[in-house]
């Protein structure tokens, strides 16, 4: 039996550590978002954070160690303090919207 189908956006790493990568499909990932909210359709961002080595918190974390910390070049981890959170233009702007938001720490393993 069929059952009524409604679409739904993710946004995946749409977050502030990634901005100087991402900044260029923001103006378009922007306008999905409020075409989106305009039609009722869900949203849901996908975000993940890590600081600082783990000691072998996963396999990535056993095979690179701590290289490139220091120039802040090992992609495994989140430099700013606030690495993990939504890019301002596309976050999320209601406590439900709020809610859609996937929060992860990054594991490999």
């Amino acid at each position: 039996r069929d059952r009524a189908r409604r679409p739904a956006l993710l946004l995946d790493d749409m977050q502030v550590e990634y901005e100087p990568y991402v900044r260029p499909l923001v103006p378009k990932a922007a306008a999905l978002v409020e075409a989106f909210r305009a039609a009722g359709l869900p949203i849901f961002w996908s975000v993940w954070w890590r600081w600082g080595p783990s000691e072998g918190f996963n396999a990535m974390d056993r095979f690179y160690g701590p290289a490139g910390m220091a120039d802040r070049v090992n992609a495994l981890y989140n430099y700013l303090p606030n690495g993990g959170d939504v890019i301002a233009e596309v976050a999320p702007i209601s406590d439900e919207e709020r809610a859609r938001v996937m929060r992860k720490v990054y594991s490999l393993d």
